[in-house]
């Protein structure tokens, strides 16, 4: 839109427009008259911007940040939920940087009940009652940190030096299709991918699985097209989810206003396909 008002704008048109924005407070000056430089530019350049495919850069790389940098501790225990089971972590924090919720997470149930105790006198707020800092005694020692219980699926942590570390961000899913027609996926994180490509794996596992078909892998910035239906264009991959939701935004959506989070068997019932944009906005089938 800006080159083509740029090209439209003959000197004329700009001399008149500084003109009338020079004097503008003057009541007898009149808002300038500008003719078009044909009579159909509005619906012309309407329909160009609406047939605009817009590029992607697709973020593939195998780089930025494996795992998160707080490290925490295995317990050997674990936690049955209703969605799963789960391990039993702790980690050090420093009082002062406590939430309200954090503080009935403190594994000692005698510091747990301590902190609590302090704060309650201190106003309520962990974030303002230090210090002056709880004691385990009368004449004991300050607590300025605390151990802080947390569950998180084994599998997604990493081991580190020390302990283990969440391992973050995700990498890709691919996507398989069963001989029975079930769809099946698997999530690969940034870690794990890394991992793969030290040891000169593919990063993209798209050999059999379990007598499965390789259908596609997704990664942020990656596109899918859906031919019908209320989803019916272009949609980005922001990212996918731990669970196999798959991030996804229109292609022209600058605002986040049409953020939708598929599953794969959603994606693939819709008929979507994986396609590849290059950075002029030509559309060809994706390589996978």
């Amino acid at each position: 839109m800006d080159a083509l008002i740029v090209a439209c704008a003959h000197p004329g048109i700009t001399n008149k427009l500084s003109r009338y924005w020079q004097m503008r407070d003057d009541p007898r000056v009149k808002k300038p008259t500008l003719m078009p430089p044909w009579d159909t530019v509005r619906a012309d350049a309407e329909k160009a911007v609406n047939e605009i495919v817009v590029s992607h850069r697709v973020r593939k790389k195998v780089s930025g940040p494996l795992h998160k940098e707080t490290t925490y501790g295995d317990t050997g225990e674990d936690v049955k939920t209703k969605s799963g089971t789960y391990r039993q972590f702790v980690t050090r924090k420093n009082v002062e940087n406590l939430s309200k919720g954090e503080m009935g997470r403190i594994r000692d149930p005698r510091i747990r009940e301590i902190i609590k105790e302090h704060v309650a006198s201190q106003g309520g707020e962990p974030k303002k009652a230090f210090p002056p800092y709880a004691r385990v005694s009368p004449s004991g020692p300050e607590i300025r940190k605390v151990r802080l219980t947390t569950k998180q699926q084994l599998g997604l942590m990493a081991p580190v030096g020390n302990g283990f570390a969440d391992i973050g961000s995700n990498h890709h899913i691919a996507i398989y299709r069963m001989p029975d027609g079930m769809i099946q996926f698997e999530i690969v994180s940034l870690y794990e991918a890394s991992h793969r490509l030290a040891t000169r794996r593919p990063i993209v596992n798209k050999s059999s699985l379990d007598d499965a078909n390789f259908v596609m892998s997704l990664s942020a910035g990656e596109a899918i097209q859906f031919p019908g239906g209320n989803k019916k264009g272009i949609w980005i991959v922001q990212g996918v989810w731990d669970s196999g939701q798959i991030v996804l935004k229109r292609d022209n959506d600058a605002s986040d206003a049409t953020t939708t989070r598929p599953r794969p068997n959603s994606i693939l019932r819709e008929a979507a396909v994986k396609i590849s944009i290059d950075p002029i906005g030509r559309i060809r089938p994706a390589s996978d």
